[in-house]
């Protein structure tokens, strides 16, 4: 949006007619405006005076909206991580702009409070109504990085979210029972043996879907996390830097691994773990990995088992 770049201009008399006017530069122009006549204005502190009309007259230029900031924001620095850049874009198009996109930065810089009250009536985690402040933040951010906005404190870090580190349920840990259940009752391969390492190892599943037989070192007995499958797409990145690391193998699980290896096809170092065999005949034998496990199918196998918890994101 171009700024209009404007005086406040002062009055002037035309002797040869006796008649005020307003004068100002707008964008390097000479505007003049009749202010009356000099029998009208005796003096020039009244046609100063009458002047001040057409000062608080002039239209204000309309300021950046949330709408257009974010809308920037989304285009020009969003997370390089497709999956974190998605959830940002579901956060501000979902919720943001439909409750802020048409007020002005300025304007909603002055109601943190106003802010505050809406995320608490948001029907969603604490955490998540912490990552929509987040985002939030982050496009008054970047509004001031591109002087659409005053530097200065970002008015969201006034904004509060109660409880954001806190589950809505809370986290609980399978017994040796529960587990014993849980894998009886799971015998499709290679699901089982995945959801297995996946345990084992504490990893979220769209890590343990995107494993090759290239990242394990079964001498030194370590794997090393280094990519995800979220939708069906490869990430060559996990969701954060912690979480790129050498696990260590328990020995049971290289038996595992090293057995589901031998039985499967795709048993090539470059080759993906849980490689699906289900491809057209003319890639028949390129590996390419499976989706992750379907929410339902886990499902049905916790409830035969009895049990609630789920390899996590």
């Amino acid at each position: 949006m171009k700024r209009v770049r404007q005086q406040n201009g002062g009055v002037y008399l035309d002797k040869r007619y006796g008649i005020w006017y307003y004068r100002r530069s707008v964008n390097g122009k000479r505007e003049l405006t009749p202010v009356g006549k000099l029998s009208e204005y005796p003096t020039k502190a009244k046609a100063i005076r009458a002047s001040h009309a057409f000062i608080n007259d002039t239209p204000k230029q309309p300021g950046i909206t949330f709408e257009n900031a974010a809308l920037r924001y989304m285009a020009e620095r969003m997370p390089t991580h497709p999956p974190t850049a998605g959830a940002y874009r579901n956060y501000l198009e979902k919720y943001c702009i439909p409750k802020w996109g048409s007020l002005e930065l300025t304007a909603l810089a002055t109601a943190p409070l106003e802010v505050e009250k809406w995320l608490e009536g948001v029907d969603r985690a604490q955490k998540t109504k912490s990552h929509i402040k987040g985002v939030m933040r982050h496009v008054f951010e970047y509004a001031m990085a591109d002087g659409l906005f005053p530097i200065s404190r970002n008015p969201l870090e006034l904004v509060k979210v109660k409880g954001a580190s806190k589950r809505r349920k809370q986290k609980r840990i399978l017994t040796y029972e529960e587990w014993e259940r849980f894998i009886g009752n799971l015998t499709a391969e290679p699901q089982r043996t995945a959801i297995i390492t996946c345990l084992c190892l504490g990893v979220r599943r769209e890590e343990v879907w995107a494993l090759k037989w290239s990242d394990f070192n079964f001498v030194a007995g370590t794997v090393r996390i280094q990519r995800t499958i979220i939708g069906g797409k490869v990430y060559e990145r996990v969701k954060n830097d912690a979480s790129e690391a050498d696990l260590p193998l328990d020995e049971s699980l290289v038996r595992l691994l090293l057995d589901w290896r031998s039985k499967s096809e795709f048993n090539r170092e470059s080759d993906w773990v849980w490689a699906s065999p289900s491809q057209p005949a003319k890639c028949r034998y390129i590996s390419t990995p499976y989706s992750e496990i379907t929410s339902s199918q886990l499902q049905r196998e916790r409830d035969k088992a009895g049990s609630s918890h789920a390899p996590r994101r």
